[in-house]
């Protein structure tokens, strides 16, 4: 796994420029571009590091996309950094949906991982499937169930003032047949986009990136644990405090370190 080069990574670059405002005028547009040349350069150069440094400084400074996360993931992977490899190929996952080379990318995370555990522990670990609903709808676009939704609505808007003022009975039950057809139609996909905004859990998810992390009764060092969660898992974001946050693990819940998880 390579990371997007930068005839493959265009979209990358257009998008480094759009975010250009965070930094001073067109000089900041340059450096982006600059930025992301230099970290691919690196990576082939086989200086994972400061490919990873470089990627990382482009998320920084604004640039939320696919193919930036993707490259990190491949530089973090290198690495043997699974856990901030795997998060990073979620992000460019939930970014571009069925994206089969970041899929690629999550699932020999994951493989890797539990070669490295099994090595050191005889202990293997599988990947943490996102739950049911969210890989449901693991494949769509926010924007694509919204739009979807809003498509629905006016279609059954339109079919139910067509049933009331049209008469003959015939077109009257194909009409009324419609109308429930696209009223399911739009059920799932406001469902979807629901699931999508994480309706379905209890915060936000989030990827552990330290192994053997403590979870505590409370946002203290001090506090008694609870148990622990290894690197790759997934967790739900709850609560922040104090340099700690509130996660929830399976059937159990309590606080981490803020630096061993990372939000997708």
């Amino acid at each position: 796994m390579t990371p997007r080069t930068p005839q493959v990574a265009a979209r990358a670059l257009s998008i480094a420029f759009v975010v250009a405002f965070s930094l001073p005028g067109a000089a900041g547009a340059q450096s982006l571009a600059q930025i992301f040349e230099r970290a691919n350069r690196a990576y082939f150069a086989g200086n994972y590091d400061a490919a990873a440094s470089g990627f990382e400084s482009l998320v920084e400074a604004g640039v939320r996309d696919a193919d930036v996360y993707f490259n990190l993931g491949t530089s973090y992977a290198k690495q043997k950094k699974m856990g901030l490899a795997i998060v990073n190929f979620e992000r460019s996952i939930k970014r571009r949906p069925g994206d089969e080379e970041a899929e690629r990318g999550l699932l020999a995370a994951h493989r890797a991982l539990g070669k490295q555990r099994a090595e050191a522990e005889g202990e293997a670990v599988v990947a943490k499937d996102p739950p049911l609903g969210q890989a449901l709808v693991r494949g769509w676009r926010e924007s694509t169930l919204a739009w979807s939704v809003l498509a629905f609505n006016l279609l059954l808007f339109g079919l139910l003032v067509a049933r009331w003022r049209w008469h003959e009975e015939a077109a009257r039950l194909g009409l009324g047949i419609a109308a429930l057809v696209s009223g399911a139609l739009l059920l799932l996909a406001a469902t979807g986009l629901a699931i999508k905004h994480g309706a379905t859990q209890g915060g936000p998810p989030a990827i552990v990136v330290e192994d053997q992390t403590s979870i505590q009764e409370g946002p203290d060092r001090r506090s008694a644990t609870r148990g622990r969660v290894r690197e790759g898992e997934r967790v739900e974001l709850l609560d922040r405090a104090q340099g700690f946050v509130r996660v929830r693990a399976g059937n159990q819940a309590g606080w981490v370190a803020a630096n061993s998880v990372q939000r997708i």
